[in-house]
């Protein structure tokens, strides 16, 4: 078995460069993909379950995984994972949430990434952090782009906004996000040299 010493917490909190997000949201979106595909949920993607070695990134520490229900069975646990990571629809209490808990934490994570430091949660509670996404994630989604991140392209701004959609109908799906132009616009292999410094 490999080892790998870091995690992807260890790189934070250091804004990254949309080119470098784009490459290390490909590995993740990816992983998901795989994930989905064989109708696991992992329920607790966060930075600290994200192993990183130079760039290369592996979604690790499934004890919170399940496999995924038939449409409208329940599962028995709602509030699975950790919160600043945890979607709108499991803090609302919802038992029939599905694959789309995993890409409302990535894009919580991609958010991350851009800007250095976690976009919700700080010290609420679940009920704060419910009724502050419902009432703001809009503005939130807005100040974000235009004041926090003004020289994002608009095709991150497309998949951030996707994969942060409050409604999981709406959400982007692993695979939709990585059909998405903003990552056709890049080479999947990546120049690890130009990498090197932002992951040492």
């Amino acid at each position: 078995m490999e080892f790998v010493e870091g995690s992807l917490r260890d790189e934070l909190p250091r804004a990254r460069p949309e080119k470098q997000v784009r490459f290390m949201m490909r590995q993740l979106i990816g992983a998901a993909k795989k994930m989905h595909a064989s109708h696991v949920i992992h329920r607790d993607i966060k930075p600290e379950n994200i192993l990183n070695s130079f760039g290369d990134l592996k979604v690790c520490d499934f004890g919170s995984a399940t496999f995924v229900n038939p449409a409208g069975k329940p599962y028995e646990e709602c509030l699975v994972g950790t919160l600043p990571y945890t979607s709108p629809e499991q803090l609302a209490g919802n038992h029939c949430y599905g694959p789309g808990v995993d890409m409302w934490a990535l894009g919580c994570i991609m958010g991350e990434l851009l800007t250095g430091a976690p976009l919700f949660g700080g010290d609420m509670t679940e009920k704060e952090l419910l009724a502050d996404l419902s009432a703001n994630l809009d503005d939130q989604l807005n100040e974000l782009f235009y004041d926090v991140l003004p020289e994002l392209s608009p095709a991150a701004r497309e998949v951030l906004s996707g994969l942060l959609a409050f409604d999981p109908e709406k959400r982007m799906t692993a695979a939709e996000a990585l059909d998405h132009r903003w990552f056709a616009e890049e080479p999947k292999k990546a120049n690890f040299a130009g990498f090197a410094p932002l992951f040492g």
